[in-house]
Formats: C-alpha cells, sequence, structure tokens
C-alpha cells in the first residue's frame, strides 16, 4: 500500500458508502415519510416505531441487532441466504438505517404542513397519488 493509499481508500470507500445510502433515503425514505405523513392504516404507528428505533437504541446496540437479523444465522439472512455482513453491503445498510429517523422526520413533518385542500383540490381534477406526490 503507497503512502497516501491508507488515508485514501477510508475515504473512497466512506464516500461510496454515504452516496448509497443518500439513493437509499432518497427512494425509500420519501416512500416512508409519505406514507407515515398520509396512511390512515394500523401499521402507521409500526413503521414510525421502527423508523426512531435507530435514535432510541446506543449505536452498538444497533450494530449488534443488524448482525444478528442480516447475519447468516439471522432470520433474514438464512431466509435469504445473504451474505452481507462486514462488506460494503453491511455498511451502506447500517449508514441508511442510522440516517433513516434523521431523513423522514423532517419529510414527514414537511409533508404533514402541506395544506390538505390542496391535495384535494387536485384529486378531484383527476390526478392519481404519483401525480400528486410530483
Amino acid at each position: 500500500m503507497s503512502d497516501i493509499a491508507w488515508i485514501t481508500h477510508p475515504l473512497i470507500l466512506s464516500a461510496k458508502a454515504l452516496f448509497c445510502s443518500f439513493l437509499l433515503l432518497i427512494t425509500a425514505g420519501l416512500a416512508i415519510a409519505y406514507f407515515l405523513a398520509f396512511s390512515k392504516s394500523k401499521l402507521k404507528k409500526i413503521v414510525e416505531i421502527l423508523v426512531i428505533f435507530p435514535l432510541i437504541f446506543p449505536p452498538i446496540a444497533t450494530g449488534f441487532l443488524l448482525l444478528y437479523v442480516f447475519g447468516k444465522s439471522g432470520f433474514i439472512g438464512s431466509a435469504l441466504n445473504l451474505d452481507i455482513v462486514f462488506n460494503f453491503s453491511s455498511l451502506a445498510l447500517a449508514a441508511f438505517l442510522v440516517g433513516l429517523p434523521l431523513f423522514v422526520k423532517p419529510v414527514c413533518a414537511s409533508f404533514e404542513l402541506f395544506p390538505k385542500s390542496l391535495i384535494e383540490a387536485v384529486q378531484i381534477l383527476g390526478k392519481n397519488r404519483v401525480q400528486i406526490f410530483l
């Protein structure tokens, strides 16, 4: 390894993980925030608790839980035959899950501030949910 590679490799790896988690936050985070803001489902409270979970638990406990769930012997890891422990996918997933409440809660609050009368007016004009969102 060259003299500078010990610095650049972790920085590049962190930047890649940041970019992947950012893309996940934009896509999944927006969908989750939209669901939490406008849904009347019974699952709303459960999803909200799961979103806030990384803020409540210490990082060590969150990391252990991710290892337990996504490891080869975990219930998701074994069911889907995943091997994402200690590689780039686990880094991006952990960054996504830790950033999820910090993204979803403000976006959800912004959605809830949007006037419901405007949404109802657009629905009357015949637009579907995707068109309303865009």
